[in-house]
């Protein structure tokens, strides 16, 4: 019970009670900025299963030994989404995108899923599908599938807990930086969450992310230096911006906007915690968000610029404090293999590449 308590507290509480306080800047920017809640409000467990002892000694080897220190952070270039087409590729894995699941039936004789797919170039009307199989692996988020099971009352305590943040992507269009003009002044993560800081101001976490430093002496990677990773930089001014290197998804409507001359395009990233940003039917509020966008850049004396698009998506499924404490994440490995369904993915353990595969490999 004692241990359970220290878990379900407040970060910054279990910080102050350990006499850990010198670390707190370092957990608001691998913590808060990365979008898994603010350090008085997130519970210590979901933040130590995030930040190890073995992550925090990285990064602080990164400063102490620079030339020896193993990289902290380290991206693939094309993102993670290029591993998981080699692995598509490699295992000849059958993957189906655009499909809605509707159904999914677990007896003693498998599992039935069944759905709709698109049609012809997506708008030549839908047809239905369905796979048979043993077993069922959920790896997406619990609470949106759920309604296509028959859930046991043990399922549905489980995934009933479970809520998200929000995080949404603003692709910007704003004047360059480099000109002297103060339209270009603006303030990103270790700044706003530095409490010394004149800007410093959680209650509206915000951003730029810069496409054009994605790049490593190797084809494959390409590794950030944590003191400068979210600095800002001048040189992709000069630069035409292609849609398809920004956005992924090809997305018809930003693919189609055509680019002012002489701006540049920008991702500006906001987190916001669960129960904010929110509609009555649990949808996120993009309006509410782009507003705040407009008051942080007013704040920060930015005023020539448009926002392209937005796109918002639940964040960070998580348990709640209560729900840790009731044991609920173990509860999950002891549902493990029962009615033939494997639950895996963020939902089971922890939004980050590492705890899934870690997870899942176990």
């Amino acid at each position: 019970p004692e241990a359970m308590k220290e878990l379900t507290q407040p970060f910054d509480q279990f910080l102050r009670d350990n006499k850990c306080q010198a670390i707190e800047k370092m957990m608001l920017i691998a913590v808060t900025s990365q979008g898994y809640g603010r350090l008085d409000q997130v519970p210590t467990y979901l933040a130590l299963t995030w930040f190890t002892a073995e992550f925090a000694e990285a990064f602080l080897q990164t400063i102490l030994n620079p030339k020896s220190a193993e990289p902290v952070i380290t991206l693939f270039r094309g993102g993670h989404l290029k591993l998981f087409q080699k692995m598509v590729e490699k295992d000849q894995l059958d993957v189906r995108l655009m499909h809605e699941v509707r159904k999914i039936e677990r007896g003693p004789g498998g599992v039935k899923v069944s759905g709709v797919r698109p049609g012809a170039g997506c708008a030549g009307g839908s047809s239905t599908f369905t796979v048979a199989g043993t077993h069922v692996f959920v790896a997406c988020p619990f609470v949106p599938i759920a309604k296509a099971f028959s859930l046991t009352p043990q399922e549905k305590r489980v995934i009933s807990d479970l809520r998200p943040n929000t995080f949404c992507t603003h692709l910007v269009e704003r004047a360059p930086r480099g000109t002297g003009n103060p339209n270009n002044a603006v303030s990103s993560w270790p700044d706003r969450l530095v409490p010394s800081s004149r800007m410093w101001n959680l209650a509206n976490m915000y951003a730029e992310r810069w496409s054009w430093r994605a790049v490593g002496t190797k084809p494959e990677l390409a590794v950030a230096n944590p003191r400068n990773v979210f600095e800002q930089y001048s040189d992709n001014a000069s630069k035409p911006w292609d849609p398809a290197q920004i956005c992924i998804s090809a997305d018809a409507e930003v693919a189609a906007d055509k680019p002012t001359e002489g701006k540049q395009v920008v991702v500006c990233n906001q987190f916001v915690e669960e129960g904010q940003s929110r509609l009555p039917d649990g949808s996120i509020d993009v309006a509410f968000l782009r507003k705040r966008l407009d008051e942080e850049l007013k704040l920060q004396g930015v005023s020539d610029y448009r926002v392209i698009k937005s796109f918002p998506w639940d964040y960070f499924w998580h348990n709640s404090a209560e729900g840790i404490k009731d044991g609920l994440p173990w509860d999950i490995l002891e549902m493990q293999g029962d009615n033939r369904t494997f639950w895996i993915g963020g939902s089971a353990c922890f939004e980050s590449i590492n705890d899934v595969t870690n997870y899942n490999r176990e």
